[in-house]
């Protein structure tokens, strides 16, 4: 147990001085991106609150079923007018269809 408790304190210490990672550079804030991932031909859903901070940010990530689109699950899910709400980052994606 004690030894549970150095690594914990051990790793602390070393989150605690590790350098920020820098803010989200895609889209400005208030704006909604379409970001590539990677050479796959899929692309996500960026939004940045229009307040958001310089700082990092939680992230909420929403993922579509199989056949569907990030801007149709933005809109059918209803959230689209909260995109500004509290500041989250927001993804709107697909994962991989499973065929």
């Amino acid at each position: 147990m004690r030894l549970l408790t150095i690594l914990a304190a051990t790793l602390a210490a070393l989150l605690a001085a590790a350098p920020a990672v820098a803010g989200c550079a895609l889209g400005t804030p208030g704006e909604t991106v379409e970001v590539a991932i990677g050479d796959t031909g899929r692309s996500v859903l960026l939004h940045r609150p229009a307040d958001a901070p310089a700082a990092r940010l939680p992230l909420v990530m929403l993922f579509h079923g199989s056949g569907g689109t990030a801007a149709a699950m933005l809109r059918d899910s209803k959230l689209e007018p909260c995109v500004d709400g509290p500041p989250l980052a927001r993804v709107f994606g697909a994962l991989p269809s499973a065929g």
